[in-house]
């Protein structure tokens, strides 16, 4: 652990003695570095009062330059690129918000930015969506407030301004301890596979009850969703309605998809070709041979709530809270997002989301989540470590 001096401009580390410094670089952004070699503490301190004038007066030359210094669209993505201590996934919300907001933002110098040009900006962008109020306001501020402090804009124009507020959306997903005991008891029920492809693949319930066997490649381990069923009311004889389900091709080519599936999907839909198969002997003529993956025992279609009603049964047995076939969509954003693998663009096309902005007021708080979990849990291991030293 490095030695401080008693003013803390100096350290000693590694047998001599530095001290910390920042610089302009030519593009006029703050680096920071230290300065070592030094034999004495004495001699430390001195070197850097004397840097700390040259940086006070390079400051004060920076000020007379800044009307021909960098725009403020090329200042935000330089700040947020050099920005190490966000989280990854926190960097990623704010780099998604930025490159949404870029194409709403004209030419201007950092040091001509003010309260009205901002505020165009931030309603323009979340005209799309009101999430990205929040966080684009946040950037703005946080880089803003950087360059207030490195001396590159007289003073920070959000300063004065209210923050926005945004109500979050709430999603139900489950602890990794309840998703052991909810896949513990849903493997032995007749919905295991049901609950897979929600799970895994993000498939909604309208487009898992209108799978058929001739869907999934089981080469190439992939399955391609192009129907779906929907609850249709119609008009009895004795002139009340009834709801029925009704197969539909999907008409918005966003939902239109092909998805690579686990291994384990494959094995259960063997599985339940067999168990179809069964069905479609005891029943004989009655049966209803549309190809379906997940039907009656007929092999008619399924009620859409149907899903719902034996999940809230499984986690009724389970010991857990209700977890619906939207829900089980909500933990597969999790999984794909918390991998890090998947932009909110690949999302929106991995569950067929109509946009981006769709997936993205949805989902963002999940990555912010995560984020602040894990700054929690350093904070507990690095508040352990000072306990015990």
């Amino acid at each position: 652990m490095a030695q401080k001096s008693k003013n803390g401009f100096a350290f000693f580390e590694r047998g001599s003695w530095y001290h910390r410094m920042r610089l302009y670089d030519e593009e006029y952004l703050v680096r920071y570095g230290k300065k070592g070699g030094f034999k004495t503490e004495e001699e430390a301190e001195k070197s850097y009062m004397k840097y700390l004038e040259e940086f006070e007066e390079q400051k004060r030359n920076l000020m007379r330059k800044k009307d021909a210094s960098i725009e403020f669209t090329y200042y935000l993505q330089k700040w947020l690129q050099q920005q190490n201590y966000f989280q990854s996934n926190t960097k990623k919300v704010y780099q998604y918000v930025l490159g949404q907001a870029l194409v709403y933002m004209p030419k201007i110098k950092l040091c001509a930015v003010n309260e009205i040009y901002l505020e165009t900006v931030i309603r323009k962008v979340s005209a799309r969506t009101e999430s990205y109020r929040l966080k684009l306001y946040e950037l703005f501020s946080m880089a803003l407030s950087d360059a207030f402090s490195d001396s590159l804009i007289e003073y920070n124009p959000l300063k004065d301004c209210k923050s926005p507020k945004r109500k979050k959306v709430e999603l139900h997903i489950l602890n990794e301890q309840e998703k052991v005991m909810f896949i513990k008891y849903v493997k032995y029920s007749a919905w295991y596979l049901e609950v897979l492809l929600s799970m895994f693949c993000g498939l909604k319930r309208g487009e898992i009850y209108a799978l058929k066997f001739k869907d999934f490649n089981m080469e190439e381990r992939t399955v391609t969703i192009s129907r779906q069923v929907v609850a249709e009311y119609v008009k009895k004889e004795n002139g009340k309605y009834t709801c029925i389900p009704v197969e539909k091709e999907i008409e918005t080519e966003s939902a239109k998809r092909t998805l690579k599936v686990p291994l384990i999907i494959i094995e259960e839909l063997e599985k339940r070709k067999i168990r179809n198969e069964g069905e479609k002997v005891l029943f004989g003529n009655d049966y209803k041979d549309n190809d379906l993956v997940s039907c009656q025992n007929n092999g008619g279609y399924r009620s859409l709530s149907s899903m719902n009603a034996a999940l809230k049964r499984i986690c009724k047995k389970a010991g857990i809270s209700t977890v619906t076939t939207q829900d089980l969509r909500d933990m597969y954003a999790e999984r794909m997002l918390k991998s890090e693998q998947v932009s909110f663009s690949t999302l929106t096309e991995l569950m067929g989301y109509g946009s981006v902005e769709e997936t993205y007021e949805r989902y963002s708080d999940l990555l912010l989540q995560e984020a602040e979990q894990r700054e929690a849990a350093k904070q507990i291991v690095s508040d352990e470590k000072e306990n015990q030293s």
